[in-house]
Parts: C-alpha cells; structure tokens; sequence
C-alpha cells in the first residue's frame, strides 16, 4: 500500500487481529526499528517495548520529548529526526519497519519523511485516536495503549517466533558500543 492511501487499519483498543498482524509485520522484518514518544513514558511501558524489541530484532530510537527513555541499552540508536546522530540516521533510513510508539510522527522527529526508505511500512500506535494522519503518512495504525500492545505483541511472538534474521549483528552492537562510549560523560 502507498503512503498516500488511507490506512488500512483504525482500530480501537485495539482490535481484534490488530496485534496479530503487529506480530507478523515484526516477525519477518528484517530491519525493524522502534521511535518511542512521550506517550512511552509511563511505568512499564519502557521493560516492554525493550523485552518487544529483544524477541523482534528491533532497533530502539526515541523522539526528542523521550530522548533518554533507551539509556544504557545496547540496541538504542538514540533519538531520531532533527537532533539525531548519523548512525542513528543511516539505521532508520535503512528500515524495512518503523514502529512509532506514543509519538506524533512530526517533522522533527521523522524529517519529512526523508529518513524512511520508500519501502519501509510505517506503523503507527498511540491511545490518542485524533492524532492519526496529522503530520507523516502511515501505512498501518493501531489505538490503544502503547504498553498493553507492546506486552500483547510479546505474547504473539512468544507463540509464534521470528522467521528472518535481525540487522542485530555483532558488528552492529560494536558500532552502537563505540558510539555510546562517545557519547558517555568524561569524568
């Protein structure tokens, strides 16, 4: 589906075959990145988009307003859009997958568009159902909770494993170690 269609999927709590077909998209991903918002803040919501991104290869990035959220995990790539490194840019232009999780898919954090290669699905949750088309296309949304689609999908990929390998090589965990230990205070 093009960018430029509707979006096939509105759902509200979400609906039924909605975190199934999360679980799939993750599933045969082969360069899944998350972008966690403000929205991913609440308590437990962080373990969960982590355990999430640990059984689905994912890449963990954040918008600006949740820059620290991923501290000190070996797959964060930091923050995506305007204020984010180059390493963090290659990665997300390369995704096959982005998952935004309570965020607003706003210029800044997804540059226009520009990061995303033309062949990536663009999934959109949040529990805010206004905020859906407001400022970047969308190939797939769902409603609801970002914690309790986070921990539901876990459990669908619990039954039902990845089938591809992840970009979560041992090279790539070199990079991102180097860079973290750049960008780790001197003391």
């Amino acid at each position: 589906m093009s960018r430029t269609e509707e979006p096939d999927m509105r759902v509200a709590g979400p609906a039924p075959g909605a975190v199934p077909r999360l679980a799939e998209l993750l599933r045969v991903a082969r360069r899944p990145v998350f972008i966690a918002g403000r929205d991913a803040r609440p308590t437990g919501t962080r373990n969960a988009l982590i355990q999430l991104a640990a059984f689905s290869g994912s890449l963990l990035a954040t918008s600006a307003a949740a820059r620290d959220l991923f501290d000190g995990e070996p797959w964060s790539i930091d923050v995506s859009g305007g204020s984010s490194a180059r390493l963090a840019d290659d990665l997300i232009r390369t995704a096959d997958l982005v998952v935004g999780w309570g965020m607003s898919h706003d210029a800044r954090t997804l540059r226009h568009g520009a990061p995303l290669s033309a062949e990536a699905t663009v999934v959109r949750i949040d529990q805010n159902a206004d905020v859906f088309g407001d400022y970047a296309p969308v190939d797939v949304i769902l409603v609801g909770d970002v914690r309790s689609i986070a921990e539901a999908t876990v459990d669908a990929l619990r039954s039902h494993p990845r089938t591809t390998l992840s970009w979560r090589t041992p090279e790539l965990r070199r990079d991102l170690a180097r860079r973290q230990l750049a960008l780790a205070p001197q003391t």
